[in-house]
């Protein structure tokens, strides 16, 4: 089996030795669920390729919402990732990774630098006509640097931002999709990159997951539908 949202340090194997704090969390995990009472939660997919079951972990019964998934994110034991569609409890789970980073529980103060995944911001996403976009703000006090981190829409369709790809400190960047997409915005700088001629987000609602180049979790979007959708940010 494996847990929905959730992904903790590899234990290593074929003479690979562990990752950082994968003993601590292993233990911590077995602290939490071993021979307990909890009730699985199946998301919208209950299986991988692999055929494993995929669930969310309760901790005795549901309506105690007692996550599992909770537990180890809170104290740094995990991080937080989304895998469509089975994102149902990934907004709530994302703002707990975020205070376990800025407290520096577990890994997140042991196993080198966090990722900076509070300055990024999906802000808003305009989805009507043929040129979509997408914006990113950086909120931060310093420039940003986008190399290889991912934009993921629900359905799977991956943008991998190009090396070099760096956001000003303050700015905007619009990413944009489909067929009138102007195909030369390249420069992240200049506040526009063009993603591809094919429209990604659906005017009936849709899920924008922005991921660091680990697969972590920095931002996570949904709107149900309309002319465009914003949010507040963090």
């Amino acid at each position: 089996m494996r847990y929905v949202g959730v992904n903790t340090p590899e234990l290593g194997s074929n003479g690979q030795a562990p990752d950082c704090f994968a003993t601590r969390a292993k233990a911590q995990n077995e602290f939490l669920a071993l021979n307990k009472d909890v009730t699985l939660q199946l998301d919208i997919e209950g299986r991988d390729r692999y055929r494993r079951l995929l669930a969310y972990i309760f901790l005795g019964d549901i309506s105690k919402d007692e996550l599992v998934e909770d537990r180890l994110v809170n104290g740094g034991f995990g991080w937080v990732i989304a895998i469509g569609p089975n994102v149902w409890h990934t907004k709530r789970l994302l703002e707990i990774q975020r205070e376990a980073i800025r407290k520096q529980e577990g890994l997140w103060g042991t196993c080198g630098p966090a990722p900076d995944i509070e300055s990024l911001t999906i802000s808003e996403i305009q989805y009507v006509g043929d040129d979509e976009t997408l914006t990113l703000i950086n909120r931060g006090s310093n420039n940003f640097d986008l190399s290889r981190w991912k934009l993921v829409s629900l359905p799977g369709q991956v943008l991998n931002f190009p090396d070099g790809c760096t956001l000003p400190m303050g700015s905007r960047l619009r990413i944009h999709s489909g067929p009138r997409a102007d195909r030369n915005a390249a420069d992240c700088s200049k506040g526009d990159l063009f993603w591809t001629m094919s429209l990604i987000w659906n005017n009936d609602g849709d899920t924008a997951i922005l991921q660091t180049p680990q697969r972590i979790v920095a931002d996570f979007f949904e709107y149900k539908g309309g002319h465009s959708s914003t949010h507040s940010g963090h």
